[in-house]
């Protein structure tokens, strides 16, 4: 994780992990019995409106889902200025291709709200896509 990011890390309450989980937009075709799994394997993060949770040139070593809140896509441009490219919300997925590339994030990502995330670093991502292959289609 990047050291300019400050992330406090809580998890929902246990009842609510699977109906999180399942809302997610690549978690939806889980079985009850694979989502039993990844929901171990997975962290809980909340994150401040205004709070920097990836910056551009990190490492690809994780992948986040929103469970609730909105991030912002911020490329650096030439001028040096960062702006705002892309939206990501509820359900959806932030950083899979860099892990599946194994290549630096090639964009900076910022909460635009109080927002709840999944994470999910590189080993349990490759155990979900071993397991559960379809999750890539």
């Amino acid at each position: 994780m990047s050291s300019s990011v400050t992330i406090s890390h809580t998890a929902p309450e246990p009842e609510e992990h699977a109906t999180l989980l399942r809302s997610l937009e690549l978690l939806r075709t889980l079985d009850d019995e694979a989502l039993g799994r990844l929901s171990k394997e997975v962290r809980w993060v909340e994150v401040a409106a205004g709070e920097s949770i990836r910056r551009e040139g990190d490492a690809s070593d994780r992948m986040y889902f929103v469970a609730h809140g909105r991030l912002g896509i911020l490329q650096r441009h030439s001028d040096g200025a960062d702006r705002l490219v892309r939206e990501i919300g509820a359900g959806q997925p932030i950083g899979e291709l860099g892990l599946l590339l194994d290549q630096p994030r090639s964009a900076s990502v910022t909460a635009l709200r109080d927002s709840l995330l999944v994470e999910l670093d590189r080993a349990a991502f490759d155990r979900l896509i071993e397991r559960t292959p379809s999750v890539l289609l």
